[in-house]
């Protein structure tokens, strides 16, 4: 009895001393002075605003809370941007597919035309070769009659035409083999640009780092090219690619940095002693067949 009424006094007792705590000073909140102030004042402020051919735009709510630093949010600014572009890509993809696979339709319809009308010009069947080229007879015609009355002109008149008409035929012909030729410098020059990257991704620094990308199935080439995709769709200017290059080597050099990490450390080998356990390892100079044969009978202990 005695001790049950000591217990009930020590509760009583914990009670009272628990009050001062829960209705005192531990409730209210702390306000920060001093250097504690100044930390909060300069806390970072996420910037989400991203700007797109002079266009402002903000980055996606659910990717906002991705961005913890600096650091994070140049790289979700780069990540939008180049997202931010990818419907014209898409867009454009698509026009010059469907754009293909026409030419390839008239291409085959073209072929298996000429061959058509071959046929008929071979067979004699002229009205059928007008039918096919879809020329009336009408037009034609008209053709014929021009053509005999620049018969009936002075030589000097039907050698000017005929003078005036080959010199519409040549510039035409320029033309076409001026086209042709800038396509194919053009084509050369994508040509020589490729083989340049190739050979600086493949050499020195940037060909180890290559590696490490390749391990990673990272292809630095398209990296290379979407930095410079990202700069042209920024600025409207096409970067150096040395400078691209540059890039992507700061982007992923923490690759570098990982492996050398991993390496482990290679301890020196020690080798076994021909003089006992505690001496140092000597290593004979062999001479001859014998001095083997003695070498291994030592080691095995045979």
């Amino acid at each position: 009895m005695i001790e049950q009424e000591k217990k009930m006094s020590d509760e009583i007792e914990n009670e009272e001393m628990l009050e001062p705590l829960v209705e005192g000073d531990m409730g209210d909140s702390v306000e920060p002075t001093g250097d504690e102030g100044d930390a909060v004042a300069e806390e970072y402020m996420p910037n989400f605003s991203y700007t797109h051919h002079d266009k402002e735009h903000e980055f996606p709510e659910w990717v906002r809370s991705a961005v913890q630093s600096k650091e994070h949010e140049d790289q979700l600014r780069d990540w939008a941007t180049a997202n931010a572009g990818l419907p014209e890509l898409k867009e454009k993809l698509s026009s010059r597919t469907t754009q293909a696979q026409d030419l390839e339709s008239q291409l085959v319809n073209l072929t298996g035309g000429l061959s058509d009308i071959k046929d008929l010009r071979d067979s004699g069947d002229l009205r059928g070769v007008f039918n096919r080229l879809g020329i009336k007879e009408e037009d034609f015609l008209k053709f014929a009659v021009d053509l005999a009355k620049e018969d009936e002109l002075p030589e000097e008149e039907r050698t000017f035409i005929r003078d005036k008409r080959n010199f519409e035929a040549q510039q035409k012909e320029f033309e076409q083999r001026q086209a042709q030729e800038q396509t194919r410098q053009f084509d050369a020059q994508v040509q020589d640009d490729y083989n340049r990257l190739m050979g600086t991704i493949s050499q020195g620094k940037y060909g180890e780092l290559n590696k490490l990308m390749s391990d990673n199935n990272i292809s630095m080439a398209e990296e290379i090219c979407v930095v410079g995709r990202h700069h042209e769709m920024r600025t409207g200017t096409i970067p150096p690619m040395e400078d691209c290059v540059q890039r992507v080597y700061e982007k992923y050099s923490h690759l570098a940095q990982q492996q050398q990490q991993q390496q482990p450390v290679m301890k020196q080998a020690t080798l076994p002693s021909l003089k006992g356990n505690n001496s140092t390892a000597v290593k004979p100079k062999i001479k001859s067949i014998e001095d083997i044969e003695k070498a291994y009978s030592l080691l095995s202990g045979n």
